[in-house]
């Protein structure tokens, strides 16, 4: 049970980073198309 919580804590984690990552990524790509 315990194993299974942390599992699912850090797959949270993952798909929080995930779209944390995307969000920069596209961030990035819309600034580099407007500067350029």
């Amino acid at each position: 049970m315990g194993t299974l919580a942390s599992w699912e804590g850090s797959k949270k984690k993952f798909t929080h980073g995930a779209l944390l990552f995307r969000g920069i990524y596209i961030f990035s790509l819309s600034i580099f198309v407007i500067i350029a």
